[in-house]
């Protein structure tokens, strides 16, 4: 069994609820780094791409997206919460593209949708995207399974396309959680073995990276440093944690969907 649901939370309300003061939950000097650090991996798979971003929230993606210069060609970000997307399209002056289209997201346009994340995946033609993002744990608060969510990602993405799943270990339970209890985030399995073996009939592990092994240890020495040690900390932290047997708080996991392969005709003979 790849996961345990311990609690079932009406996560859009709560969200609903902290959407007009969401950025300001985290706006510290250790949230930047993470972001940066996050980025500094995975940011390049977004320049010139169409890209999805699932559980997006107010637009993490395409801020950093546009503040990092990796520039999407095309950017839609999708999220059961009414007012993270309200929020998300006044601050990136996009559009909201569920009024006129409640599931099919314009072909070449860019904005936010008020959506189910796999239900609107699998409104979709195939093959829609090129990148597939999931920053800080929508799939650890959505009511599908994870195998449901990846099969929904391998229907959207191209051939080759890539996947940017940022999951929560199960050690995030001893961290507080800034807008819904910890306790509430359903708790996954250590992925390695999962990633390696179930989801292979549509998507492949590129990497696995985990992030913030000993730094929360640390936080109270580390809140008076300028933001760039922090973040040589965190890439120190995670080169080390990676050494070590530790769990990680958590994951950020890239995957791909296979290319397709030519099969050879009696003509390549």
């Amino acid at each position: 069994m790849p996961y345990a649901d311990h609690t079932n939370p009406n996560t859009t309300a709560e969200f609903d609820n902290v959407a007009p003061r969401y950025d300001q939950h985290f706006g510290t000097c250790f949230d930047r780094a993470e972001e940066s650090v996050l980025f500094d991996r995975f940011g390049h798979l977004l320049q010139l791409s169409d890209v999805l971003d699932i559980g997006c929230g107010t637009g993490l993606v395409k801020r950093l997206s546009d503040q990092l210069l990796f520039r999407p060609r095309t950017y839609t970000g999708v999220d059961t919460s009414a007012e993270m997307i309200l929020v998300a399209s006044k601050k990136h002056g996009l559009g909201d593209l569920s009024m006129p289209s409640p599931k099919r997201s314009p072909s070449g346009a860019s904005g936010f949708v008020i959506d189910d994340m796999v239900e609107f995946m699998w409104a979709q033609p195939p093959g829609s995207y090129d990148v597939v993002t999931s920053f800080y744990f929508p799939m650890n608060y959505c009511e599908q399974s994870p195998r449901e969510v990846y099969e929904a990602v391998a229907h959207v993405l191209r051939p080759g396309g890539h996947f940017v799943n940022v999951m929560a270990s199960s050690r995030y339970a001893v961290r507080e959680s800034h807008i819904v209890r910890a306790a509430n985030l359903r708790r996954f399995f250590e992925p390695n073995q999962y990633y390696l073996n179930d989801i292979r009939d549509f998507l492949e592990p590129v990497a696995i990276v985990g992030f913030n092994y000993f730094i929360e240890r640390y936080r109270r020495w580390l809140e008076f440093c300028p933001q760039r040690v922090i973040e040589a900390m965190f890439r120190f932290d995670q080169l080390r944690g990676e050494k070590s047997s530790m769990v990680p708080y958590f994951y950020g996991i890239h995957l791909q969907k296979p290319e397709l392969k030519y099969e050879k005709t009696p003509l390549d003979m």
